[in-house]
C-alpha cells in the first residue's frame, strides 16, 4: 500500500483494509528526503514496524511525504 500528502502541511490519515500482523512502513519526506539521496543504503535500513489488529492504522505524514506498508510475511527481506 502506498499512501501520500499531497499538501505543504503535515497531515494524518487513517489506513483501512490492511490484513491483520506486521507491517513494514517506509517513509520518505522532507525530513530524510536528504539523507535517502546521499546514502541510500541507510536510507532502505530505516524501516518503522507496526502491528495491525484491527485492519487499519493511523499514519502521520509529513508535507508533501509518502509511505510504503508492505506485510512482513510477504515482503522481500530486503524490503521488510
Amino acid at each position: 500500500v502506498w499512501v501520500a500528502n499531497l499538501t505543504l502541511k503535515e497531515r494524518t490519515v487513517r489506513i483501512e483494509g490492511l490484513a491483520p500482523g506486521r507491517h513494514a512502513v517506509r517513509t520518505l519526506d522532507v525530513t530524510n528526503a536528504t539523507r535517502a539521496m546521499l546514502d541510500p543504503e541507510a536510507y532502505r535500513d530505516d524501516i518503522a514496524y507496526m502491528d495491525i489488529k484491527q485492519g487499519a492504522t493511523v499514519l502521520a505524514l509529513g508535507a508533501y511525504g509518502v509511505a510504503r506498508i508492505g506485510s512482513c510475511a510477504t515482503e522481500p527481506s530486503h524490503l521488510a
